[in-house]
């Protein structure tokens, strides 16, 4: 890939690509993920204070399963190709 942090825009490789993020100890914060594909991802601890800074997940061709868990407050999507989790002050996961 190669683009803008939040994947749109960007270029994507021809040939599709597959990332597992499984469970994090620490909170996930002020870090972009931009692939074509999510097969998987589990992130416990998201930490949403990152002072304005969009961040997060971002696929092209679409994702199966993605569970992110907020403040105590656990959202899931499940569901291959298309849309987004609604997104949590500055905190995305979106399809571009």
């Amino acid at each position: 890939y190669v683009g803008p942090a939040d994947g749109v825009g960007g270029a994507f490789n021809l040939i599709p690509t597959t990332i597992n993020l499984f469970k994090t100890t620490n909170r996930f914060d002020n870090s972009s993920v931009v692939v074509s594909k999510i097969k998987t991802a589990i992130l416990s601890d998201v930490d949403t204070t990152t002072g304005g800074t969009t961040f997060g997940l971002f696929a092209d061709l679409g994702f199966t399963n993605v569970t992110v868990t907020i403040d105590g407050v656990t959202m899931k999507k499940v569901k291959a190709g298309v849309g987004s989790l609604t997104p949590v002050a500055n905190f995305h996961f979106d399809m571009v």
